[in-house]
């Protein structure tokens, strides 16, 4: 009789396992510091630890400044495609200027990204 498959998170290795704990003191500059690193990624303190120790990078979620500009850009982009199926059934020169106009707008979009925000 085959053994039923019980659903859930398979077991992790003994390599995967944080079975090791490692207490350190901090002077209060550099716990703040990493405080506010864990709230900037949404992580627990002791994760931003284990991965400064391990040497991989700590990404910053996007700001609601940045997550404004995705759902822009998505709306651009859905008014660029728009705007390129009007110009093949119509004809391109018909719809030249405003297809320029919205490219211009993603290629700004863009550049706030690339530029983290400031706008040049």
């Amino acid at each position: 009789m085959a053994t039923r498959n019980k659903g859930g998170r398979p077991k992790k290795g003994a390599a995967e396992k944080l079975k090791y704990k490692v207490s350190f003191f901090l002077q209060t500059g550099d716990y703040y510091a990493l405080k506010t690193d864990a709230k900037s990624a949404r992580l627990s303190i002791a994760e931003v630890a284990r991965r400064t120790v391990t040497g991989r990078r700590i990404v910053p979620r996007f700001t609601p400044e940045q997550v404004e500009w995705m759902r822009n850009l998505t709306g651009m982009g859905n008014n660029l495609n728009q705007l390129t199926k009007l110009a093949h059934q119509a004809g391109y020169h018909d719809n030249a200027a405003q297809n320029k106009q919205v490219a211009g707008e993603i290629s700004r979009t863009l550049k706030l990204f690339r530029d983290d925000g400031q706008d040049s």
